[in-house]
Protein backbone atom coordinates (compact mmCIF):
# COMPACT_ATOMS: atom_id res chain seq x y z
CA UNK A 1 0.00 0.00 0.00
CA UNK A 2 1.00 3.48 -0.85
CA UNK A 3 2.26 5.60 1.96
CA UNK A 4 2.22 9.37 2.29
CA UNK A 5 6.16 11.19 1.54
CA UNK A 6 5.03 14.61 2.10
CA UNK A 7 3.19 15.52 5.37
CA UNK A 8 1.75 18.55 6.63
CA UNK A 9 4.06 20.65 8.81
CA UNK A 10 0.92 22.09 10.39
CA UNK A 11 -0.28 19.41 12.69
CA UNK A 12 0.40 20.41 16.28
CA UNK A 13 3.47 18.65 17.83
CA UNK A 14 3.36 16.96 21.28
CA UNK A 15 5.82 18.87 23.57
CA UNK A 16 8.72 16.64 24.17
CA UNK A 17 10.19 16.05 27.74
CA UNK A 18 14.18 16.90 28.05
CA UNK A 19 15.84 14.79 30.63
CA UNK A 20 19.23 15.84 32.16
CA UNK A 21 20.89 12.86 33.23
CA UNK A 22 23.67 12.83 36.53
CA UNK A 23 26.60 11.63 35.45
CA UNK A 24 28.16 11.09 38.94
CA UNK A 25 27.14 8.11 39.77
CA UNK A 26 29.65 5.06 40.57
CA UNK A 27 30.41 2.62 38.09
CA UNK A 28 29.30 -1.25 38.57
CA UNK A 29 31.49 -4.26 38.07
CA UNK A 30 30.47 -6.88 35.53
CA UNK A 31 29.89 -10.35 37.35
CA UNK A 32 31.88 -13.58 35.92
CA UNK A 33 29.69 -15.29 33.65
CA UNK A 34 29.86 -18.57 33.78
CA UNK A 35 33.02 -20.81 31.87
CA UNK A 36 31.41 -23.75 30.14
CA UNK A 37 32.22 -23.91 26.66
CA UNK A 38 35.13 -21.73 27.14
CA UNK A 39 37.33 -24.20 25.25
CA UNK A 40 35.52 -24.01 22.36
CA UNK A 41 34.95 -20.10 22.75
CA UNK A 42 38.76 -19.65 22.84
CA UNK A 43 39.21 -21.33 19.82
CA UNK A 44 37.01 -19.95 18.03
CA UNK A 45 38.79 -16.14 19.52
CA UNK A 46 42.46 -17.22 18.39
CA UNK A 47 40.89 -18.02 14.70
CA UNK A 48 38.58 -14.42 14.49
CA UNK A 49 39.98 -11.73 12.49
CA UNK A 50 41.61 -9.46 15.25
CA UNK A 51 41.94 -6.61 12.73
CA UNK A 52 38.21 -6.21 12.19
CA UNK A 53 37.40 -6.21 16.11
CA UNK A 54 39.59 -4.10 18.05
CA UNK A 55 38.39 -0.50 16.35
CA UNK A 56 40.16 2.82 17.10
CA UNK A 57 37.47 3.35 19.14
CA UNK A 58 38.57 1.59 22.23
CA UNK A 59 40.38 4.72 23.11
CA UNK A 60 37.77 6.29 24.39
CA UNK A 61 37.03 4.08 26.71
CA UNK A 62 39.50 2.16 29.07
CA UNK A 63 38.01 -1.36 28.01
CA UNK A 64 35.69 -1.72 24.73
CA UNK A 65 33.58 -4.94 24.31
CA UNK A 66 34.16 -5.79 20.74
CA UNK A 67 32.08 -8.87 19.34
CA UNK A 68 31.95 -11.07 16.37
CA UNK A 69 29.22 -13.88 16.51
CA UNK A 70 30.06 -15.58 13.16
CA UNK A 71 30.80 -19.10 12.61
CA UNK A 72 31.16 -19.66 9.07
CA UNK A 73 29.66 -22.61 7.48
CA UNK A 74 31.51 -24.66 4.82
CA UNK A 75 29.18 -22.83 1.85
CA UNK A 76 30.05 -19.76 2.86
CA UNK A 77 26.58 -17.97 4.42
CA UNK A 78 27.28 -16.77 7.74
CA UNK A 79 24.88 -17.46 10.61
CA UNK A 80 25.10 -16.30 14.30
CA UNK A 81 26.44 -18.31 16.79
CA UNK A 82 29.07 -17.80 19.87
CA UNK A 83 32.20 -17.73 18.60
CA UNK A 84 34.58 -14.82 19.67
CA UNK A 85 35.02 -12.50 21.82
CA UNK A 86 37.74 -10.04 21.72
CA UNK A 87 38.85 -7.70 24.60
CA UNK A 88 39.82 -4.41 23.28
CA UNK A 89 42.44 -2.90 26.17
CA UNK A 90 43.87 0.16 25.54
CA UNK A 91 47.73 0.04 26.18
CA UNK A 92 48.24 3.94 27.35
CA UNK A 93 51.50 4.06 26.17
CA UNK A 94 50.78 4.46 22.90
CA UNK A 95 46.81 4.81 23.40
CA UNK A 96 46.13 1.82 20.48
CA UNK A 97 43.86 -1.18 21.74
CA UNK A 98 45.34 -4.55 22.33
CA UNK A 99 43.08 -7.22 21.40
CA UNK A 100 42.70 -10.16 23.56
CA UNK A 101 40.61 -13.12 23.40
CA UNK A 102 38.96 -14.18 25.83
CA UNK A 103 35.39 -15.85 27.35
CA UNK A 104 32.52 -14.00 27.82
CA UNK A 105 32.70 -12.45 31.44
CA UNK A 106 35.81 -11.09 31.63
CA UNK A 107 37.90 -14.06 33.46
CA UNK A 108 41.35 -12.96 32.52
CA UNK A 109 41.26 -9.50 32.85
CA UNK A 110 38.15 -9.23 35.69
CA UNK A 111 39.53 -5.78 37.29
CA UNK A 112 39.39 -3.97 34.04
CA UNK A 113 35.69 -4.81 33.27
CA UNK A 114 33.58 -2.08 33.93
CA UNK A 115 29.78 -1.27 32.57
CA UNK A 116 29.29 1.97 32.11
CA UNK A 117 28.02 4.33 34.79
CA UNK A 118 24.40 4.03 35.75
CA UNK A 119 22.70 7.13 36.06
CA UNK A 120 20.46 5.62 39.31
CA UNK A 121 18.89 9.50 39.71
CA UNK A 122 18.39 11.07 36.39
CA UNK A 123 14.46 10.16 35.88
CA UNK A 124 14.09 12.28 39.48
CA UNK A 125 14.23 14.88 37.41
CA UNK A 126 11.05 14.28 34.98
CA UNK A 127 7.49 15.01 35.20
CA UNK A 128 6.59 11.50 35.54
CA UNK A 129 3.17 12.52 36.01
CA UNK A 130 3.11 15.37 33.12
CA UNK A 131 4.91 12.59 31.01
CA UNK A 132 1.62 9.79 31.55
CA UNK A 133 -0.53 12.63 31.07
CA UNK A 134 0.74 13.18 27.84
CA UNK A 135 1.01 9.46 26.41
CA UNK A 136 -2.60 9.11 27.62
CA UNK A 137 -3.81 12.05 25.63
CA UNK A 138 -1.74 11.12 22.42
CA UNK A 139 -0.82 7.45 22.57
CA UNK A 140 2.74 8.22 22.55
CA UNK A 141 5.69 10.43 24.09
CA UNK A 142 9.32 11.18 22.42
CA UNK A 143 12.07 11.53 26.11
CA UNK A 144 14.88 13.16 24.96
CA UNK A 145 18.60 12.07 25.89
CA UNK A 146 17.33 9.25 28.18
CA UNK A 147 20.57 7.24 26.66
CA UNK A 148 24.18 8.43 26.01
CA UNK A 149 25.38 8.01 22.39
CA UNK A 150 29.08 7.16 23.51
CA UNK A 151 28.12 4.94 26.41
CA UNK A 152 24.90 3.01 25.57
CA UNK A 153 24.50 3.42 21.57
CA UNK A 154 28.75 3.01 20.22
CA UNK A 155 29.49 -0.01 21.71
CA UNK A 156 25.85 -1.31 20.28
CA UNK A 157 27.45 1.00 16.62
CA UNK A 158 30.93 -1.56 17.45
CA UNK A 159 29.62 -4.65 17.86
CA UNK A 160 27.92 -4.53 14.59
CA UNK A 161 30.48 -3.07 12.65
CA UNK A 162 32.83 -5.78 13.55
CA UNK A 163 29.34 -8.24 12.60
CA UNK A 164 29.08 -6.93 8.89
CA UNK A 165 33.06 -6.91 8.55
CA UNK A 166 33.11 -10.64 9.22
CA UNK A 167 29.65 -10.97 7.23
CA UNK A 168 31.10 -8.81 4.11
CA UNK A 169 34.82 -10.72 4.10
CA UNK A 170 33.18 -14.14 4.41
CA UNK A 171 30.73 -13.34 1.45
CA UNK A 172 33.34 -12.01 -0.84
CA UNK A 173 35.52 -14.67 -0.41
CA UNK A 174 32.63 -17.49 -1.41
CA UNK A 175 31.52 -14.91 -4.18
CA UNK A 176 28.22 -13.97 -2.90
CA UNK A 177 29.57 -10.58 -3.36
CA UNK A 178 31.98 -8.43 -5.60
CA UNK A 179 33.90 -6.75 -3.09
CA UNK A 180 34.23 -6.86 1.08
CA UNK A 181 34.27 -3.03 0.50
CA UNK A 182 36.51 -2.97 3.96
CA UNK A 183 37.85 0.36 3.19
CA UNK A 184 33.81 1.97 3.14
CA UNK A 185 32.79 3.71 6.72
CA UNK A 186 29.68 1.61 8.19
CA UNK A 187 26.92 3.27 6.28
CA UNK A 188 27.92 3.40 2.79
CA UNK A 189 29.67 -0.42 3.39
CA UNK A 190 26.16 -1.78 4.67
CA UNK A 191 24.70 -0.17 1.48
CA UNK A 192 26.77 -2.02 -0.52
CA UNK A 193 26.25 -4.98 0.49
CA UNK A 194 22.13 -4.11 1.08
CA UNK A 195 22.74 -3.67 -3.01
CA UNK A 196 24.22 -6.49 -3.76
CA UNK A 197 22.66 -8.90 -1.85
CA UNK A 198 19.44 -7.32 -2.64
CA UNK A 199 18.36 -7.02 0.82
CA UNK A 200 19.76 -10.72 1.83
CA UNK A 201 21.53 -9.44 4.70
CA UNK A 202 18.97 -7.84 7.01
CA UNK A 203 18.37 -11.47 9.22
CA UNK A 204 21.39 -12.07 9.72
CA UNK A 205 21.47 -8.28 11.74
CA UNK A 206 18.07 -8.76 13.38
CA UNK A 207 17.40 -9.35 17.46
CA UNK A 208 14.92 -11.92 16.17
CA UNK A 209 13.69 -14.70 14.01
CA UNK A 210 11.25 -13.96 11.52
CA UNK A 211 7.64 -14.80 11.51
CA UNK A 212 7.86 -17.86 9.20
CA UNK A 213 10.30 -19.85 7.23
CA UNK A 214 12.48 -21.03 9.99
CA UNK A 215 14.68 -23.87 9.80
CA UNK A 216 18.09 -25.24 12.07
CA UNK A 217 20.43 -22.05 10.38
CA UNK A 218 18.19 -19.69 10.18
CA UNK A 219 20.47 -16.34 11.15
CA UNK A 220 20.19 -14.03 14.04
CA UNK A 221 22.30 -11.55 16.39
CA UNK A 222 22.60 -12.43 19.68
CA UNK A 223 25.54 -10.23 20.49
CA UNK A 224 26.31 -9.21 24.35
CA UNK A 225 25.85 -5.34 23.15
CA UNK A 226 22.63 -5.80 21.94
CA UNK A 227 21.69 -7.60 24.78
CA UNK A 228 23.14 -4.92 27.46
CA UNK A 229 20.82 -2.43 25.46
CA UNK A 230 17.27 -4.74 25.82
CA UNK A 231 18.47 -4.33 29.90
CA UNK A 232 19.62 -1.29 29.73
CA UNK A 233 18.82 0.34 33.30
CA UNK A 234 18.55 3.89 31.93
CA UNK A 235 15.85 2.55 29.45
CA UNK A 236 14.77 0.41 31.61
CA UNK A 237 14.01 3.61 34.72
CA UNK A 238 12.16 4.82 32.14
CA UNK A 239 9.73 1.70 30.69
CA UNK A 240 9.00 1.61 34.64
CA UNK A 241 7.01 4.57 34.60
CA UNK A 242 4.51 3.02 32.19
CA UNK A 243 4.50 -0.57 33.12
CA UNK A 244 5.59 -0.98 36.85
CA UNK A 245 8.54 -2.56 38.63
CA UNK A 246 8.28 -5.77 37.56
CA UNK A 247 9.18 -5.94 33.68
CA UNK A 248 9.40 -8.54 30.77
CA UNK A 249 11.23 -8.30 28.32
CA UNK A 250 8.60 -8.81 25.26
CA UNK A 251 10.41 -10.67 22.28
CA UNK A 252 8.68 -8.57 19.52
CA UNK A 253 11.96 -6.95 18.88
CA UNK A 254 13.66 -5.75 16.00
CA UNK A 255 16.82 -3.66 14.41
CA UNK A 256 16.04 -1.88 11.68
CA UNK A 257 19.06 -0.82 9.78
CA UNK A 258 17.71 0.65 6.21
CA UNK A 259 19.85 1.70 3.37
CA UNK A 260 19.06 4.40 0.74
CA UNK A 261 15.48 2.57 -1.34
CA UNK A 262 17.52 3.23 -4.18
CA UNK A 263 19.81 0.85 -3.18
CA UNK A 264 17.03 -2.19 -2.82
CA UNK A 265 15.25 -4.06 -5.70
CA UNK A 266 11.63 -3.12 -6.11
CA UNK A 267 10.55 -6.26 -4.38
CA UNK A 268 11.85 -5.48 -1.15
CA UNK A 269 10.86 -1.81 -0.95
CA UNK A 270 8.17 -2.65 1.05
CA UNK A 271 10.30 -4.96 3.48
CA UNK A 272 9.60 -3.29 6.66
CA UNK A 273 13.06 -4.29 8.25
CA UNK A 274 15.25 -3.09 5.37
CA UNK A 275 12.62 -0.24 3.51
CA UNK A 276 9.09 1.97 4.77
CA UNK A 277 6.96 0.52 6.83
CA UNK A 278 3.38 0.39 6.04
CA UNK A 279 0.66 2.18 8.75
CA UNK A 280 -0.40 -0.43 11.20
CA UNK A 281 -0.86 -0.60 15.21
CA UNK A 282 1.42 -3.32 16.85
CA UNK A 283 -1.42 -5.05 18.27
CA UNK A 284 -2.24 -5.82 15.04
CA UNK A 285 0.20 -7.76 14.31
CA UNK A 286 0.59 -9.81 17.08
CA UNK A 287 -1.67 -12.96 18.27
CA UNK A 288 -4.66 -12.54 20.01
CA UNK A 289 -4.11 -13.70 23.00
CA UNK A 290 -1.89 -10.60 23.91
CA UNK A 291 -5.03 -8.48 23.39
CA UNK A 292 -5.29 -7.52 27.48
CA UNK A 293 -1.71 -7.04 27.74
CA UNK A 294 -0.36 -4.10 28.40
CA UNK A 295 2.68 -3.84 26.12
CA UNK A 296 5.24 -0.54 25.60
CA UNK A 297 6.62 -0.17 22.41
CA UNK A 298 10.20 1.47 22.56
CA UNK A 299 11.47 2.77 19.55
CA UNK A 300 15.08 4.36 19.26
CA UNK A 301 17.44 5.80 16.49
CA UNK A 302 20.79 4.43 16.27
CA UNK A 303 21.64 6.86 13.61
CA UNK A 304 19.70 10.29 13.78
CA UNK A 305 16.36 9.45 11.86
CA UNK A 306 15.19 12.21 10.05
CA UNK A 307 12.09 13.02 7.53
CA UNK A 308 14.51 12.32 4.56
CA UNK A 309 16.07 8.91 5.65
CA UNK A 310 12.63 7.24 6.53
CA UNK A 311 12.16 8.20 10.24
CA UNK A 312 8.44 7.48 11.96
CA UNK A 313 5.22 8.93 11.37
CA UNK A 314 2.32 8.52 14.23
CA UNK A 315 -1.31 9.95 14.23
CA UNK A 316 -2.10 11.56 17.64
CA UNK A 317 -4.66 10.37 19.06
CA UNK A 318 -5.28 6.86 17.61
CA UNK A 319 -4.88 4.78 20.36
CA UNK A 320 -8.29 5.73 20.87
CA UNK A 321 -9.99 3.78 17.82
CA UNK A 322 -9.05 0.40 19.49
CA UNK A 323 -7.63 -2.34 16.73
CA UNK A 324 -8.13 -1.22 13.46
CA UNK A 325 -9.20 -3.05 10.27
CA UNK A 326 -5.33 -4.31 8.88
CA UNK A 327 -5.27 -5.90 5.21
CA UNK A 328 -2.92 -8.17 3.39
CA UNK A 329 -1.58 -6.28 0.91
CA UNK A 330 -0.34 -8.47 -2.68
CA UNK A 331 3.02 -8.02 -1.75
CA UNK A 332 2.11 -10.30 1.61
CA UNK A 333 2.60 -7.30 4.02
CA UNK A 334 0.05 -6.59 6.45
CA UNK A 335 -1.25 -2.59 7.44
CA UNK A 336 -4.11 -0.46 7.62
CA UNK A 337 -5.27 1.22 4.67
CA UNK A 338 -3.77 4.71 3.91
CA UNK A 339 -7.16 5.93 3.27
CA UNK A 340 -8.12 5.04 7.00
CA UNK A 341 -5.68 6.72 8.58
CA UNK A 342 -5.87 10.49 9.44
CA UNK A 343 -4.41 13.23 7.63
CA UNK A 344 -3.65 14.53 10.47
CA UNK A 345 0.19 12.68 10.79
CA UNK A 346 3.11 14.09 12.87
CA UNK A 347 6.81 12.88 11.23
CA UNK A 348 9.21 12.27 14.40
CA UNK A 349 12.95 13.85 13.90
CA UNK A 350 14.66 11.84 16.48
CA UNK A 351 18.37 12.03 17.15
CA UNK A 352 20.86 9.29 18.90
CA UNK A 353 19.88 9.13 22.73
CA UNK A 354 15.94 10.46 22.52
CA UNK A 355 13.34 7.40 22.90
CA UNK A 356 9.92 6.77 21.56
CA UNK A 357 7.25 5.05 23.75
CA UNK A 358 4.28 4.58 22.35
CA UNK A 359 1.11 2.08 23.23
CA UNK A 360 -0.21 -1.14 20.91
CA UNK A 361 -2.65 1.18 19.61
CA UNK A 362 -0.73 4.18 18.44
CA UNK A 363 -1.06 4.05 14.17
CA UNK A 364 2.57 4.55 13.00
CA UNK A 365 4.54 3.87 9.64
CA UNK A 366 7.85 5.45 8.45
CA UNK A 367 8.55 7.12 5.56
CA UNK A 368 10.88 5.77 2.68
CA UNK A 369 14.72 6.44 3.17
CA UNK A 370 15.45 9.10 0.21
CA UNK A 371 18.59 10.25 1.26
CA UNK A 372 22.01 8.75 0.54
CA UNK A 373 23.04 6.59 3.97
CA UNK A 374 21.04 4.31 6.32
CA UNK A 375 18.98 4.81 8.73
CA UNK A 376 19.24 2.93 11.97
CA UNK A 377 16.68 1.73 14.57
CA UNK A 378 15.61 -0.64 17.46
CA UNK A 379 12.22 -1.27 18.25
CA UNK A 380 11.85 -2.83 21.49
CA UNK A 381 8.48 -3.92 23.48
CA UNK A 382 8.34 -4.51 27.13
CA UNK A 383 5.38 -5.55 29.24
CA UNK A 384 4.15 -6.61 32.86
CA UNK A 385 5.83 -9.63 34.19
CA UNK A 386 3.35 -12.62 33.40
CA UNK A 387 1.26 -11.57 31.20
CA UNK A 388 1.12 -13.16 27.15
CA UNK A 389 3.63 -11.45 24.16
CA UNK A 390 1.99 -11.99 21.35
CA UNK A 391 4.44 -14.12 20.34
CA UNK A 392 4.62 -17.60 22.27
CA UNK A 393 7.17 -19.54 20.44
CA UNK A 394 9.72 -17.19 20.84
CA UNK A 395 11.56 -16.43 24.23
CA UNK A 396 11.39 -13.25 26.60
CA UNK A 397 12.95 -12.51 29.79
CA UNK A 398 12.43 -10.77 32.90
CA UNK A 399 14.34 -7.71 32.66
CA UNK A 400 13.68 -6.02 36.31
CA UNK A 401 12.22 -7.14 38.79
CA UNK A 402 12.03 -5.35 41.94
CA UNK A 403 10.63 -7.87 44.03
CA UNK A 404 12.76 -10.76 42.86
CA UNK A 405 15.91 -9.45 41.10
CA UNK A 406 17.46 -12.60 41.17
CA UNK A 407 14.99 -13.65 38.80
CA UNK A 408 16.23 -11.59 36.39
CA UNK A 409 18.36 -12.69 32.95
CA UNK A 410 21.68 -11.01 33.15
CA UNK A 411 23.80 -13.42 31.01
CA UNK A 412 23.90 -12.95 27.88
CA UNK A 413 24.82 -16.24 26.49
CA UNK A 414 21.82 -17.81 28.19
CA UNK A 415 20.03 -15.12 26.26
CA UNK A 416 21.25 -16.18 23.24
CA UNK A 417 20.59 -19.87 24.16
CA UNK A 418 17.20 -19.58 24.27
CA UNK A 419 17.04 -18.20 20.91
CA UNK A 420 19.07 -20.80 19.70
CA UNK A 421 16.36 -23.50 21.30
CA UNK A 422 13.89 -21.99 19.84
CA UNK A 423 15.18 -22.30 16.26
CA UNK A 424 16.16 -25.51 16.85
CA UNK A 425 12.19 -26.40 18.56
CA UNK A 426 10.68 -24.66 15.50
CA UNK A 427 12.53 -26.08 12.89
CA UNK A 428 11.99 -29.48 14.11
CA UNK A 429 7.92 -28.99 14.51
CA UNK A 430 7.40 -26.60 11.68
CA UNK A 431 6.84 -22.71 11.92
CA UNK A 432 4.04 -21.83 13.75
CA UNK A 433 1.01 -20.49 11.69
CA UNK A 434 0.39 -16.60 12.12
CA UNK A 435 -2.35 -15.13 10.43
CA UNK A 436 -4.16 -12.91 12.48
CA UNK A 437 -6.06 -10.88 9.47
CA UNK A 438 -7.89 -13.11 6.58
CA UNK A 439 -5.96 -11.77 3.47
CA UNK A 440 -9.95 -12.26 1.51
CA UNK A 441 -12.02 -10.41 3.86
CA UNK A 442 -14.16 -8.27 1.78
CA UNK A 443 -13.58 -4.94 3.87
CA UNK A 444 -10.01 -5.27 1.87
CA UNK A 445 -10.98 -5.31 -1.10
Amino acid sequence: MPETSELPSTSPRAPNRHLSPNRSAPQETMPNSPSAGSDRIRQNAAECNENSCAHARGKKRSVSFLSSWIALRPQGIGHIAWSCHLLAVVDKSNGRPAAVPLTYGCEWHHNLCTKPPLEQRYMEDVDRQAVLDEFDEQGFVVLQGILDPEEDIQPVMDEYECLLDTLSKNWHRHGKISSDFERLPFGRRLTEVARETEGGYYQHFDISLPQSVIDADTPMHTGPEAFGLLRNERLLDAVEMFVGPEIFCNPVQHTRIKPPVAALPENKRYHAGIAKTQWHQDIGVITEEADDSDILTVWLPVTEATEENGCLVVVPGSHRHGLDLHCVADAGKTGIPDENISVDRLPLPMKPGDVLFMTKYTQHASLENLSDTIRWSFDLRYNPTGQATGRPWFPGFIARSRSNPSSELRDPRRWAERWYMARDEIAAAGSPEFRRWDPNDPLCA
